[in-house]
Formats: C-alpha cells, structure tokens, sequence
C-alpha cells in the first residue's frame, strides 16, 4: 500500500509539473493579481486562497483576496491574511484573475455587482478539483489545472508551490491542512470516482500529505479547537430547527430546511450552518444521502452529501440543476422561497 500511495502522489507531481510552469510565468508577468475562491466559502477555499496569496507574496507580486461573502468563516480569524480579504474591488486593476476551488464567474458570487467584470478579464487561471469543473470561451489567455481524483485543492497546490520554489512556511501549512481536514471531512470521506483501489490511495495520500503539512508546521489543533469545537448559542438554536424539521423520504434522502426567518430570530447568518450536513443530517440511520435546503435573500442553496457508506453520486444531481460538486458533496442555487408541505400516504392493509 505504502508503495500506491507513492506512486499516486509522484502521479498528482508528474501531471502538474507543466502546467505549474506555466501558472508561475503567468504570476511573474503580472504587476496586481486578484484572487477569487467561490462564495459561500468552506475551508479549502478559504485556506487555499489564502496560501496562494502568500505564495504570490514569495515570487515578489502584488495580491488580493476577494470573497463575496459578507460574512466569513468563524473562527478562523487566526489564518494569515484573513483580515485583509477585500468584499469589493475594481475589476479594471487586476491584469491576472486566479479562482480557487471553482471555475465560473457565477460562483464567485460578484457576477450581479459587476455585471460586465467578465469581459474586462485579461488573464484567467482556474485551480479546481471538483468533477464537474467547467469554463466557458469568453477568456482568450485562460490556463485550466483540475484533478477531480485530488481529494481537496489543497492536495494540488502543496506539489505546484514546490515547482515554484516556495519556502512551505508554518503559515502556508496551516492553510493548506485546512483545506484537506476539511474537504474531506476529517479524513471521512471517499474522494474519487473510481475504483477502491484508487480510492484507498487517494485516502491515504490525504492523511500522508496532512501530516507532511504537519510537520511543516501546520496547526491542525488550532484548526479542530477554533473551527470545530466552539459555536456561538444561536448557532446551535438554529442547528436545533434544523433537526426538529428532518424527514427522510421514501428514497432514503434525509431533509431539512432553515427558512429566513431562522437567521432572524436566532440572529444568525448563514455560516452558522457550517458542519451540519456532515455532523448531523447525513449521519441519519438509513439514509443514502442528506439534503440541506437554505433560504435567504430570495434564494435556496441546497446543499447534498451522500452518506458515507452508501455509492451514491449526488454531483449528478446538482448538475441537473447547474450546480456542481463532488460524488460525495455537490450543491446548487435556485430563485424562489421554501413552502413546507405534509403528503400523507394510506396502505391497504
């Protein structure tokens, strides 16, 4: 086993050895790049926007972490550079745009502010590795880097900052093992859609890689201890609608549903719900997937995982609704409000 999981890591340096080179020349004939992970942002996101930016500081250019969400992740104030990401920003400045964790403008959650930032996009770099990873052809300089088998962000850009020579700091190690503990929901999760034997490997180069960022200098403690174990009293009123309001279907789907008002009386915001489809809703006993539905602002996220024992693939389904995601977590957004209703169902007996 020891010997795949080499061999699927030395697999992840060989394939990006090119394309690496050609990210870092893209970086150095920049003057101000912006960096964009998607809204609603989760850890790798988060983490990995975060150490690019430091990386770019390394190579001597100047950055910008821009996220749309008003409200960050709580309690990770502590990560690097977390106090300096920007919720607004004149497209016109930045010669290079680099999204993190995604590849569409709509995801990045700034396409209704600046309805014509696309089109005055110079240069584009996408680093991603969800499956359904997909780019339109309105860019002309655009360079693509996805490896939907990587099981977060994270686990590219740790092998693309050693082709760029970049001194792996404490700092950079914290932010990367964010982003691998928790896309794979502390090491929980299957990752690839292939067979088990891929699967055991990428596993197994998820907790490998961790602890190399461990030893670098990665604090996971201070990331399970600030991100993991303290949350706000509201948070846990609207976890606790939450699970007041969980039915699972007939087909195995164990849903739940936080309507605005929630965020009002419990004054919450979304990001309290972070952690309660994977520590709660998907866990129901014989349930194949969880189904979370979120509404705000005229608007329904619905977020899907797949339990973690059953082979279900819930990106198919966030697909159909132009969403994206993994076979093991995907999402998507439709306008609209949440109406709740009861059918009730009569067996001859």
């Amino acid at each position: 086993m020891c010997n795949n999981i080499t061999h699927y890591l030395l697999a992840m340096q060989n394939n990006i050895s090119d394309i690496a080179t050609q990210i870092r020349e893209k970086i150095l004939l920049s003057t101000n790049i912006l960096i964009v992970p998607h809204r609603n942002l989760d850890g790798d996101g988060l983490g990995c926007a975060l150490a690019v930016k430091m990386a770019i500081d390394q190579l001597g250019r100047a950055s910008t972490v821009a996220a749309s969400d008003s409200k960050l992740l709580p309690g990770l104030d502590f990560l690097p550079g977390y106090k300096q990401i920007v919720h607004e920003f004149e497209p016109e400045k930045y010669d290079l745009v680099i999204f993190i964790d995604h590849s569409e403008f709509e995801r990045t959650g700034f396409t209704e502010r600046y309805p014509e930032w696309e089109g005055q996009v110079k240069r584009l770099v996408i680093i991603d590795h969800h499956s359904t990873t997909r780019h339109g052809d309105s860019i002309a300089d655009l360079i693509v880097y996805a490896d939907s088998k990587a099981p977060a962000t994270a686990m590219i850009l740790l092998p693309m900052f050693r082709f760029w020579d970049i001194k792996i700091t404490e700092d950079i190690a914290t932010c990367l093992l964010l982003g691998v503990y928790t896309d794979t929901d502390s090491f929980k999760n299957d990752y690839t859609d292939a067979n088990s034997s891929e699967n055991d490997d990428a596993n197994n180069a998820a907790l490998r890689t961790s602890a190399e960022l461990m030893t670098l200098g990665g604090d996971l403690s201070k990331i399970t201890q600030d991100f993991f174990q303290k949350r706000e009293s509201g948070a846990l009123q609207l976890w606790g609608r939450a699970m007041s309001r969980l039915k699972v279907s007939r087909f195995g789907a164990a849903v739940t549903a936080i309507y605005e008002k929630d965020f009002i009386e419990t004054k919450t915001a979304p990001d309290a719900l972070g952690g309660l489809i994977n520590e709660i809703i998907r866990t129901v006993k014989d349930a194949r997937f969880a189904i979370l539905m979120v509404e705000k602002n005229g608007n329904i996220k619905i977020s899907l995982r797949s339990t973690q024992f059953a082979d279900f693939d819930v990106s198919k389904i966030a697909a159909l609704y132009g969403g994206g995601g993994h076979k093991k977590a995907a999402g998507f957004s439709v306008y609209g409000k949440l109406r709740e209703e009861v059918a009730w169902m009569i067996e001859n007996t």
